[in-house]
């Protein structure tokens, strides 16, 4: 289901046109009575229609005034008005989706009180489009850049990092300018919003050689695992002659969600079919991009997937998620009820290595019962990769920090943590009302 009332009339308009057309005039090659007959047939399909298309556009008012609240509330600097900007964008390149869409949904909204449970704002854009994105995020929404969050592969971090495939291939933090001038100008000694602008702008320039090249070598390039982080493509930068405000010690609600140029997947199936002719790569390459609307299909829950991308409204399953209700993807809930029944109770802190065996011996029965889950392929290559440390004491700062050691028990950590983030989900859905089907 979906609602571009502008679309939906052309297109009544010309079927109804053409269908007219075609009827009167295939029939006035007979009767006259005929002829007048289909008119009359064609009357009444339009009529018929009419309903529907009033319909559809009293629905898209009322998200649109449901969006505008959900972002009002969420202090996050985008406004409805912004949002509707992004329709200026290449189609298709960039959507808001998660749970802010899954609260306008709803007529609901999810944020608290506090500037610490604000609800979060979730935009999706192809590493194409990213520039064009943080330029409106700039421009329209009044935002700025405040880094990656997530720091280093750490072992026992419950964050999802790169050792779980997916077709993300990072996650940018925004915050709003006005609310980080508030909070950090008396420490840069910038007393107008115009100058602390100016001054994080100059810091934009060079974050990606100063920030972005060195976060991405040190803690999400993983050769081993075959994790390549450091392609041009994904450089942060904003659109041509557009600025990017930089502030490490921001905060903010906003992620921006940047795609992979292309499914893993899909370059490891071409490459194994052995394409090599020009036109078959650029086939290939077309084929294998991917959209926001390819990340949304690895969402755990459907009522997540409803997106907006400034003109039309996206809700799969409108029969479920108007209902509080929703499905989740097929193999990850069967990969949760497996993982939860076979996860040992265990108290008190483990140390990486125990931690690893204890993960590993989990997804070893979980397999067992979900053997065609698409999520072990780097559970696979790092049970590759040879252990040269054994089990270190977790002390040893060499070794728990070395990339062949995070390599080795990494993979492993991070599958429970996914996992624990899917259930976290669920609970937190189910907390706010929302019915989750066979759950």
């Amino acid at each position: 289901f979906h609602t571009d009332p502008a679309a939906a009339a052309d297109a009544d308009g010309k079927k109804g046109s053409g269908g007219s057309s075609k009827s009167s005039g295939s029939a006035g090659t007979k009767k006259k009575k005929g002829s007048g007959g289909s008119k009359k047939k064609t009357k009444e399909s339009r009529a018929s229609k009419q309903p529907v298309l009033l319909a559809t556009r009293l629905l898209r008012q009322s998200l649109l005034s449901s969006l505008g609240r959900v972002l009002d509330m969420s202090d996050s600097g985008i406004t409805l008005q912004s949002a509707l900007e992004l329709a200026n964008l290449p189609e298709g390149s960039a959507i808001i989706a998660g749970s802010t869409m899954a609260a306008a949904a709803l007529g609901e909204v999810w944020s608290g009180a506090h500037s610490w449970n604000k609800q979060d704002v979730d935009i999706f854009c192809t590493a194409k489009a990213a520039p064009q994105v943080r330029s409106w995020l700039v421009q329209s929404a009044k935002s700025m850049f405040i880094g990656f969050k997530d720091y280093r592969l750490g072992m026992t971090d419950d964050s999802l990092l790169y050792t779980v495939d997916t077709k993300i291939h990072h996650v940018e933090h925004y915050g709003s300018q006005s609310e980080n001038f508030t909070d950090r100008g008396e420490d840069l000694d910038v007393e107008t919003l115009e100058e602390y602008v100016e001054a994080t702008s100059e810091w934009g320039k060079d974050c990606q050689k100063n920030y972005v090249a060195w976060k991405w070598q040190n803690s999400m390039n993983f050769d081993v695992l075959g994790i390549e982080a450091t392609n041009k493509a994904y450089a942060i930068k904003p659109d041509k002659g557009g600025s990017l405000p930089f502030d490490f010690d921001g905060k903010g609600n906003i992620d921006l969600v940047v795609a992979k140029v292309c499914d893993d997947n899909t370059k490891k199936a071409t490459k194994k079919s052995g394409k090599s002719s020009k036109k078959q790569a650029k086939k290939s390459k077309s084929a294998s991009e991917v959209t926001p609307f390819g990340i949304l299909e690895d969402f755990d829950l459907t009522i997540c997937k409803a997106s907006f991308d400034g003109k039309t409204f996206r809700v799969p399953e409108p029969h479920l998620v108007f209902a509080r209700k929703t499905t989740m993807e097929p193999y990850r809930r069967a990969v949760v009820e497996s993982y939860l029944k076979h996860f040992p109770k265990i108290k008190g802190y483990e140390a990486p290595a125990a931690q690893s065996k204890i993960a590993s011996a989990t997804i070893k029965s979980v397999r067992k019962e979900v053997p065609d889950a698409p999520f072990y392929r780097l559970i696979d290559v790092a049970a590759l990769v040879p252990d040269r440390y054994g089990d270190p004491d977790e002390d040893d700062v060499f070794a728990l920090y070395n990339p062949m050691y995070q390599a080795k028990l990494g993979p492993p950590i991070q599958f429970h943590n996914w996992t624990k983030k899917l259930v976290d989900r669920l609970k937190k859905y189910q907390g706010r009302g929302i019915e989750v089907v066979e759950a």
